[in-house]
């Protein structure tokens, strides 16, 4: 039988919300994101954050997907960052590849995630993480 963190890591927040129930997803929350991040869709990604639920403490940033971004897709991971840190959640990004990884390894929301180990290669890592504090 799988375990819980190799169940979430492996389907979408939808699906594990209707198969785990909504406590888990107040706990946590993954955000997805596919394809490119620039400058066209960069806003879409920082507005459907806006209605996260409240007493969410933990977002995982998951780009195992992302092949691509531009300054204004960095710029906007940037300001997802620091405006759920500003609200108290803890953030992880996970699945940046080495190349988008050398793009933001110099970026201050960045160098903050990394000092506080929340940079991690899968989101089963992250979710290891979350359930052991």
């Amino acid at each position: 039988m799988e375990s819980l963190i190799d169940l979430v890591a492996r389907e979408s927040l939808v699906e594990f919300a209707i198969i785990t129930g909504v406590f888990l997803v107040v706990l946590f929350f993954i955000v997805e994101f596919s394809n490119n991040l620039t400058y066209i869709n960069s806003q879409a990604h920082i507005s459907r954050l806006e209605n996260l639920p409240a007493d969410t403490k933990h977002v995982i940033l998951r780009f195992r997907s992302v092949h691509y971004m531009d300054p204004d897709g960095i710029a906007a991971v940037a300001e997802i960052v620091e405006h759920l840190v500003g609200k108290g959640k803890e953030v992880y990004i996970t699945g940046l590849s080495d190349h988008l990884m050398h793009f933001c390894k110099h970026k201050p929301f960045f160098e903050h995630l990394v000092k506080a180990h929340h940079v991690l290669p899968k989101t089963q890592d992250a979710l290891a993480v979350i359930y052991k504090s």
